[in-house]
């Protein structure tokens, strides 16, 4: 192999080399961000659930009125989440801002049956 061959062979197979290590240190970044994005939506999920119930419980003849009201305000998370992230369809940032959605919107729903008074 002559000098030129080696030299042409290095600048095509270095950089595919390069950009096969950056994609999956990145591929690994991404399961990561997006891993926490989701644990922190399920608990905003899980502790809305909880107040939820917690208001059911002190306002038993408002159960309705609260059960419809989560149901409705699920719906309005869903659609604005949805809206806020359009920009984002089809990239790998759309699951982990989608996610972000929902832990703040599902927390602020928590923190409206919290302060439900009996």
């Amino acid at each position: 192999m002559n000098k030129t061959s080696i030299i042409s062979y290095a600048l095509f197979a270095i950089p595919f080399f390069s950009y096969a290590a950056f994609n999956e240190i990145e591929v690994n970044q991404l399961k990561s961000i997006n891993g926490s994005s989701n644990s922190a939506a399920k608990i905003s999920i899980e502790k809305k659930e909880k107040a939820v119930k917690f208001a059911v419980e002190n306002n038993p003849e408002k159960k309705n009125e609260i059960v419809n009201t989560d149901k409705a305000w699920v719906a309005l998370i869903e659609n604005k989440c949805i809206f806020e992230t359009m920009e984002s369809k089809g990239t790998d940032a759309l699951p982990s801002l989608m996610d972000e959605c929902y832990a703040k919107e599902y927390n602020d729903e928590a923190l409206y049956f919290e302060r439900l008074l009996p």
